[in-house]
């Protein structure tokens, strides 16, 4: 805002110098038209002025000319100055305008990022929960299978190690088709 305020104060200044010189301008155009109108209307009147009269008033004429001149100059000058200074303005506007779409553009960006994070962060401690759960139910899997494992070597070395008949490694044998390690 306060760069907006700036420019306007700048383009204010500007416009009240461009009116001055307009005003000048235009006086000056008066003053010499009526200068001139006087020497063309009345010849034979400036006939009677002495020689004298006669350079003072083509030497005010020659001043306001100068003058109006020079108004000109630093009026053509001044609009130049103000039409640069509204470009650079329009510029410094639509870059103002840019920043602020891609500011928005990023902050749009990194909301779906936090959005996109966020589902990541709940999917990959939902994936953990669902491993840890899946190892936990093998571990005690395995521990009902040990200790059904112990329990079966205690019966078998009870009865001993015959083919068919219970032993350390289950009913039918070493290599029986229902044993607990070897399960289907």
């Amino acid at each position: 805002t306060s760069h907006t305020d700036q420019n306007g104060r700048v383009q204010s200044e500007l416009e009240r110098m461009v009116q001055e010189l307009s005003e000048e301008n235009q006086r000056l155009h008066k003053a010499l038209d009526g200068a001139s109108s006087t020497l063309n209307l009345y010849p034979d009147e400036l006939s009677h002025f002495d020689a004298a009269s006669h350079d003072t008033l083509k030497e005010h004429i020659m001043n306001l000319k100068r003058r109006y001149e020079v108004t000109k100059q630093r009026l053509d000058h001044s609009n130049c100055q103000q039409h640069n200074l509204l470009r650079t303005l329009r510029e410094k506007d639509q870059h103002q305008k840019d920043v602020e779409h891609e500011l928005r553009s990023l902050k749009h960006d990194f909301k779906k990022s936090e959005e996109e994070l966020a589902n990541a962060k709940y999917i990959a401690t939902s994936a953990l929960i669902k491993v840890e759960e899946m190892t936990m139910a093998a571990v005690q899997n395995d521990i009902e299978i040990s200790r059904s494992h112990e329990g079966a070597s205690d019966v078998g070395t009870m009865m001993g190690p015959v083919g068919g008949t219970p032993g350390v490694h289950g009913f039918g044998g070493p290599h029986a088709r229902f044993s607990p390690l070897n399960r289907e």
